[in-house]
């Protein structure tokens, strides 16, 4: 039989390694399909919200830029109705007693209504300076002109009077309460400020009208900051006060600190030239993101490339929103307010949401995970079962009770199936050799006619005296019978290797050698013959104890070259043997009959089989279909090896005393043979081959 070349070595790897896990695999396209879901559904939310709070969030920064913008619009308008309204109320005749009047009484509550204001003062052309200072909005702890002296306890507010028309000039410092009620007051001992000389009181005496400084530094405390003065004239168009209000930049700072703009978004204030004026950048304890100059100068130049109010750009890998504003004031420089907040402070949320919906996704994830490996394996461990019985099928064993009950309906029919195909196995390796059909689904090979020349040991075999038996029984018990014998042989043969050809009747036809290869083939035959006629003798003694009759088996073996392999027609064919060593096996099996032998060999078996059985020459005859005479033996026993077939010393001696009988027999020395056969008959009477040795020496000469 013909044999397919095998893949190479590294092509059989490749295609093992290459297969995966049926587990492997759902697992896999699950977790792909989910991740691929969810991250999709994940990145689809993320956008379309994403769109969503970006056009809120442009339009929540304009909003709070208007807010911003109204607000400073507030304050500085009602900063700047503080003077206008001081000078609405200010009469000429009472600047020459200012500190008497109730001006003081005024200017203190108005500072208390305008917590932003840090003083509110009245001057003269004259050099008279009535000047109202709020202590708490200026932070001040210590005298200006002696800052290691504490200011007195208590103190929140100072009146300072200035006049110039006395010479040399006067200046009085009183410290007040937060009820106003005076604390302590002094002189100071040489007067350097003159407010006739100070910014406020020249913008508003040159231009004639409401007077925004830009930021100065003021006289009495050193701090930063910006003021508003008003002029006020009589009834004849003359200069008769001006009257200013400060506003501290740390005030405006806190101000603008003060508006909510996110969680890290900010106001800042800037010159025309971009420069930061306020708040000052310090980072502040659990701010997240600050917001540093360069930030800043970025943004004002993102503003001149495009100068529109609300904007979008990117520093440093950092989106911020954006919006520049005219400050509400007419400054001879002209400031801009200019808010910044990044884009995360109104992602933050749904950055938030993302993350959690990643990570509930993850847990699905893992929790679907197991339960995918718990249902795979539920799918898979039956289909893996199922592949080992499709595994042991291919293997031709056919024994297997496994069924796989399964809800799934594909699994519950290849369990079905696979039933049916051990059933229908199990039906043609009855009518074909078990090593054939194994050989075939291993080189995954079609059957076809044909077949080699090899060296293989054919057996035949059958019953004595078959044919009265089937005459005189029923057929029920012939066929129960013969199912017992051929059961006992067939059992022995393939347990040593075997093939089982065919039945013929009674008789069973056998070889070894093929297909598979066996190295000792003679050996294995004669020990399943041994077997064979063992087995047959204990069922025999069964069945004369059941009052059946006995079956006495023959058999013949022969070794030699025959054809092996499948002959026929396409529609029908066997495995079989062909040839003259098959014809010799088959005519020594009938032979047993003439010399009342149960197993005989020929020459070419007990070449092959050494010392290992014990065997005695029989005659040299002829064969039907062969022109040269044949040596046979006689099989008796195995030398060593199955105690149940083992030699016995009687057997031993009747094989030695035969041999010399048979010698001088076939070197015609009758009379010496006769003397021997006759020993051998008077202490074996029951041996037939003597009986039949001395039956021929009646008619040879003395």
């Amino acid at each position: 039989m013909e044999s397919s070349k095998k893949p190479p070595l590294l092509e059989r790897i490749i295609l093992k390694s290459t297969r995966r896990k049926l587990r492997f695999d759902i697992l896999t396209v699950f977790l792909l399909l989910f991740t691929l879901s969810s991250l999709s559904i994940i990145w689809f939310t993320y956008s379309k919200q994403s769109k969503s709070i970006l056009d809120f969030s442009k339009t929540t920064i304009e909003r709070v830029s208007s807010i911003i913008m109204e607000r400073v619009g507030c304050l500085t308008s009602t900063l700047q109705q503080i003077p206008q309204i001081t000078g609405g109320l200010l009469e000429e005749e009472e600047l020459s007693s200012m500190e008497t009047s109730y001006l003081p009484f005024f200017m203190f509550n108005a500072l208390k209504l305008s917590i932003n204001l840090s003083g509110l003062y009245i001057a003269t052309p004259q050099g008279k300076l009535i000047e109202t200072t709020n202590l708490l909005a200026l932070d001040a702890s210590h005298y200006r002109t002696d800052t290691s002296t504490p200011l007195p306890q208590n103190s929140e507010y100072l009146l300072r009077i200035i006049d110039y028309t006395k010479n040399p000039p006067v200046e009085t410092e009183t410290f007040k309460d937060k009820d106003l009620n005076t604390i302590s007051s002094a002189s100071v001992s040489k007067v350097y400020y003159d407010p006739r000389l100070r910014p406020w009181y020249i913008g508003a005496a040159a231009t004639g009208t409401l007077y925004w400084t830009n930021v100065y530094r003021y006289y009495s405390t050193g701090e930063l900051g910006i003021a508003v003065s008003y002029p006020v004239y009589n009834a004849k168009g003359g200069l008769i006060a001006v009257i200013g209000a400060d506003l501290p930049l740390t005030s405006l700072s806190k101000f603008l600190e003060g508006q909510p703009i996110g969680k890290a978004g900010k106001a800042f204030i800037l010159d025309s030239s971009g420069m930061l004026i306020l708040p000052p950048l310090s980072k502040k304890e659990g701010e997240a993101t600050p917001i540093s100059s360069d930030t800043i100068s970025f943004a004002y130049a993102q503003f001149l490339k495009n100068p529109q109010e609300n904007f979008i750009f990117t520093f440093k890998g950092i989106q911020y929103l954006a919006s520049m504003r005219i400050f509400p004031i007419d400054f001879k420089n002209g400031w801009l307010i200019l808010i910044i907040d990044p884009l995360s402070d109104f992602f933050s949320g749904i950055l938030k949401i993302q993350r959690d919906a990643l990570l509930i996704s993850c847990v699905i994830l893992i929790f679907s995970a197991f339960l995918v490996i718990f249902f795979s394996n539920r799918i898979a461990k039956p289909i893996v079962i199922l592949s080992k019985e499709i595994d042991k099928i291919t293997r031709l064993d056919l024994d297997s009770k496994v069924r796989i009950h399964s809800n799934i309906k594909e699994i519950d029919l290849m369990d079905s199936s696979i039933l049916s195909m051990r059933t229908a196995m199990s039906s043609f390796i009855k009518y074909m050799p078990k090593e054939v059909v194994k050989q075939l689904i291993e080189h995954n090979q079609e059957i076809a006619i044909g077949g080699e020349k090899k060296e293989i040991t054919i057996f035949f075999s059958d019953i004595t005296g078959f044919t009265h038996l089937a005459e005189s029984l029923s057929v029920e018990t012939i066929m129960s019978l013969l199912a017992e014998y051929f059961d006992v042989i067939s059992k022995i043969i393939l347990a040593h290797e075997g093939t089982i050809d065919k039945y013929i009747g009674d008789g069973l036809m056998a070889f070894w050698g093929a297909p598979q290869e066996i190295l000792n083939h003679p050996s294995q035959a004669c020990i399943s013959a041994l077997l064979c006629q063992d087995e047959i003798s204990k069922l025999n003694a069964i069945h004369q104890k059941e009052g059946k009759p006995a079956l006495y088996t023959r058999i013949g073996i022969n070794t030699g070259t025959a054809i092996i392999g499948n002959i026929g027609t396409s529609e029908r064919m066997n495995y079989t043997a062909v040839g003259d060593a098959v014809n010799v096996a088959a005519r020594l099996q009938p032979m047993n009959k003439l010399y009342h032998t149960g197993i005989l060999i020929s020459e070419n078996v007990k070449q092959r089989l050494g010392e290992q059985f014990l065997i005695r020459p029989l005659d040299v005859t002829e064969v039907r279909g062969k022109t040269e005479k044949i040596k046979i033996y006689e099989l008796l026993a195995l030398l060593a090896g199955d105690p149940s077939i083992l030699a016995t010393p009687r057997q031993i001696e009747l094989c030695e005393t035969f041999t010399q009988a048979y010698e001088a027999f076939h070197v015609k020395n009758y009379s010496q043979a006769r003397i021997l056969f006759q020993a051998i008959h008077q202490r074996f009477p029951e041996d037939a081959a003597t009986q039949f040795y001395l039956e021929r020496l009646q008619d040879l000469p003395t």
